[in-house]
C-alpha cells in the first residue's frame, strides 16, 4: 500500500503530459449517450428546416367565384384566378443570406450548449479521479491505523500500555473509516451524476493519478488561437453578421414588390380571359424598419465586442489561478518529499521513543500535506477543464 502512495506522489511530479487521453474515452461515450445531446442534436435539425422556410416564394393564391344573376335571364356568372406575387430578385439572395447564416448559428448554438454537457462531465470525472486517489490513501490509512490499534491492543493485555492509549487507537481507526466511508458516499453520488450524463449507462473509471494537465505557456497566444474556434465567440459574432444582414434586407424590401395573375370570367355565351402584372410600390409599410435594423445590427455589434472582452477576461482569471494553482502544487511536492516522516515515526511509536498522541499529531501532519496536494491537483485539474471546453 505505501508503494501506491507513493507512485501516486511520483505522479504528481512528472510534469505536464496533457490528461485529456485520461477522460477522452468516458467523454466520447458521453456524447454519444447523452439524452440532453441527443435531443439538441434533434432540436438542431428542427430548427434548420425551419431557418430555410422562409426563403422560397410565397403561397400562389386560387380564387374561385360562382355568382347567381338576377333575374335569370342573364345567366350566371363564374369566375376564377391564379396570383402569385414576386418580391425583387435582390430579396431572395439576402433570405438566402441570411438563411446560411442563421444555420451556421445554429450549429454554434448547438456546439455551445455541447461544450457546457462535455465540461459537466469532465469536472465530474476530475473528481472522481480525486475520490479515486483518497480512496488509495485512505486504504493505507485504515491499514496504518489497524495496525497501530493491534500494537497497543497487545501491549494493553502484556500491561505495557493503558485502556486509554488503546482507546485513542481505536477512536484514531474509527475515525480514519469514517472518513474512508465518507469519501465512498461521495464517489457514489458522482458516478449518479455521470450516469445520468451518459443516459443512464453506468461510467467506468478507476483512474486514480492526476498526470498534470498541461498549462499552455503563453495566455495571449492561447486565447488568439482558441477564439478562432470558440463557440460563443463566433455565435455573437454571427449573430452581429445576420444583424447586419438584415439591414441589407430591409433596403431590398424598399424595392418594388411584382404580382402577375391570370383571370377567366365565364358568363352566358361569352368567356373572357388573360393575364394582369402588378406592381407594388413600397410608400409607407417599411417606415424606419431600415432604421429599427440599423440600430439592431449596431447593438448587436457591441454584444459581440463585449462576448469578447468578457471571454478574455473570464478566462484569463481562470488561467492565472491555474498557475497560482501550479505553483502551490510544486510547493506541496516539495513538502512532501522533505517531509516524510512516516517510517521514522513508526519505528520511535514501536520503540517507546514518542507517545501515541504525538505519533497521531505527526503523522497527520503529513496526512494534511497529502490531502492538501490531491485537493490543489484537483482545483488545478478543474481550472484547466474550463480552459479545454473553451476551444471546444
Amino acid at each position: 500500500m505505501k508503494r501506491v502512495i507513493f507512485m501516486i506522489i511520483l505522479a504528481l511530479m512528472i510534469p505536464g503530459l496533457g490528461a485529456q487521453d485520461i477522460y477522452e474515452r468516458v467523454l466520447a461515450d458521453i456524447e454519444t449517450n447523452s439524452l440532453t445531446l441527443i435531443t439538441l442534436r434533434e432540436q438542431l435539425e428542427a430548427d434548420k428546416l425551419e431557418i430555410n422556410s422562409g426563403r422560397f416564394l410565397s403561397n400562389p393564391e386560387v380564387e374561385f367565384g360562382y355568382l347567381w344573376g338576377k333575374p335569370s335571364s342573364i345567366g350566371n356568372r363564374m369566375n376564377y384566378s391564379i396570383a402569385q406575387s414576386i418580391d425583387f430578385p435582390l430579396v431572395y439572395a439576402r433570405k438566402s443570406s441570411i438563411a446560411r447564416q442563421q444555420e451556421a448559428n445554429a450549429e454554434l448554438g448547438y456546439r455551445e450548449e455541447r461544450a457546457i454537457v462535455l465540461l459537466e462531465a469532465r469536472e465530474n470525472l476530475v473528481e472522481l479521479l480525486y475520490i479515486n486517489a483518497m480512496a488509495a490513501e485512505y486504504s493505507y490509512r485504515i491499514a496504518n491505523a489497524e495496525a497501530v490499534a493491534d500494537m497497543f491492543r497487545k501491549r494493553m493485555d502484556s500491561g505495557a500500555s493503558t485502556v486509554q492509549e488503546y482507546n485513542k487507537a481505536n477512536i484514531n481507526l474509527a475515525t480514519v473509516r469514517r472518513e474512508a466511508s465518507n469519501n465512498e458516499l461521495e464517489r457514489e453520488a458522482v458516478l449518479s451524476r455521470l450516469r445520468a450524463l451518459n443516459g443512464g449507462v453506468d461510467v467506468i473509471f478507476d483512474d486514480s493519478l492526476f498526470v498534470g494537465s498541461e498549462l499552455p505557456a503563453s495566455f495571449n497566444d492561447w486565447f488568439v488561437e482558441m477564439e478562432t474556434n470558440n463557440p460563443r465567440l463566433l455565435r455573437a459574432k454571427g449573430v452581429a453578421e445576420v444583424a447586419e444582414s438584415v439591414v441589407k434586407l430591409q433596403k431590398a424590401n424598399s424595392m418594388p414588390k411584382f404580382s402577375a395573375r391570370y383571370m377567366s370570367e365565364n358568363v352566358v355565351g361569352q368567356t373572357h380571359q388573360g393575364a394582369t402584372l402588378g406592381i407594388s410600390v413600397p410608400m409607407w409599410e417599411n417606415k424606419n424598419r431600415v432604421k429599427s435594423a440599423v440600430t439592431r445590427a449596431n447593438a448587436s455589434k457591441l454584444a459581440a465586442e463585449d462576448t469578447g472582452i468578457s471571454l478574455y477576461n473570464s478566462l484569463k482569471s481562470v488561467y492565472d489561478k491555474a498557475k497560482g494553482l501550479t505553483e502551490l502544487t510544486e510547493s506541496y511536492r516539495s513538502a512532501l518529499e522533505r517531509g516524510d516522516n512516516r517510517k521514522l515515526l513508526e519505528n520511535a511509536l514501536e520503540k517507546g521513543e514518542i507517545s501515541l498522541l504525538d505519533y497521531l499529531v505527526e503523522i497527520g501532519f503529513y496526512y494534511d500535506a497529502v490531502d492538501n496536494l490531491l485537493e490543489t491537483e484537483k482545483d488545478r485539474e478543474l481550472a484547466i477543464s474550463y480552459l479545454w471546453a473553451a476551444g471546444l
